[in-house]
């Protein structure tokens, strides 16, 4: 399965193949709309299309895609702008977001979307304890189910008539709003903070370095020859060709 899962993450990273696993319907549920003096809040859910490309790799509960959306109750110009907000590590519900980021957006006449991260809150798997995965596979199926629902979201937004569109987070979310913006086809806007380009160092030199049960996966490494002949070659491929130094131009170098 871990093999599966890298390489339908290699599938989902790339814009071409990226359309037959997203490009399907995917019916978005309304779950409830709530009116307030100047705000309107919807939450919604559907299917991650996640589901759809591996079957059964996530739980009853982590397979329903979940968001709220909070938007003003009139739009001060012919623009209805919304920026889709993704979670940082811990952050399992919606109301930080809503409080630090939607609300203040709100005075600017900007809607928000707020996802639910796969693995958090109610789409969090009955045993795991807080925001600590179980297992490796987990964070693969995390990226690929949240590349796949944040497309899903931001073509329900085109469809409402909402834009110009935004992609925002802050630590993990900015990695994963800067990894769904890489497939989005139209431009976009994209808000990545206290993020990189990968999440790598945080498991191994960060924060969340001790968190992390070292010794199983070294054990696991040696004891089954597939996660160095098979799995890491797919994780970590060797140098392409094309940025190997030949032995024609090491002699050129050391000529001149």
């Amino acid at each position: 399965m871990f093999c599966r899962l890298i390489e339908n993450f290699n599938s989902v990273s790339k814009l071409k193949k990226f359309e037959q696993i997203a490009g399907g319907d995917f019916p978005i549920v309304v779950d409830m709309r709530t009116e307030h003096k100047n705000t309107v809040l919807v939450e919604g859910s559907f299917v991650s299309p996640f589901e759809k490309t591996l079957p059964n790799v996530m739980d009853a509960e982590n397979s329903i895609a979940r968001f709220q959306l909070v938007l003003p109750k009139e739009w001060t110009t012919k623009y209805k702008p919304v920026c889709i907000h993704l979670a940082g590590t811990g952050d399992h519900t919606y109301s930080r977001r809503r409080f630090f980021l939607a609300n203040r957006l709100l005075s600017d006449g900007i809607g928000s979307l707020i996802v639910m991260n796969p693995f958090y809150w109610k789409r969090k798997p009955k045993d795991q304890k807080g925001s600590s995965l179980n297992y490796v596979s987990d964070l693969f199926v995390m990226g690929g189910a949240l590349i796949t629902e944040c497309h899903t979201l931001l073509k329900w937004c085109e469809m409402n008539g909402y834009g110009p569109l935004a992609l925002h987070g802050i630590s993990m979310g900015g990695y994963m709003a800067s990894l769904c913006a890489t497939v989005w086809p139209k431009p976009i806007s994209l808000i990545p903070c206290l993020s990189w380009t990968t999440a790598s160092v945080v498991f191994v030199e960060g924060i969340l370095a001790n968190a992390v049960d070292w010794n199983t996966l070294t054990k696991q490494y040696f004891d089954d020859s597939v996660y160095c002949d098979q799995i890491r070659p797919l994780i970590q491929p060797s140098v392409p060709d094309r940025y190997k130094c030949t032995s024609t131009a090491a002699t050129a170098t050391n000529i001149g």
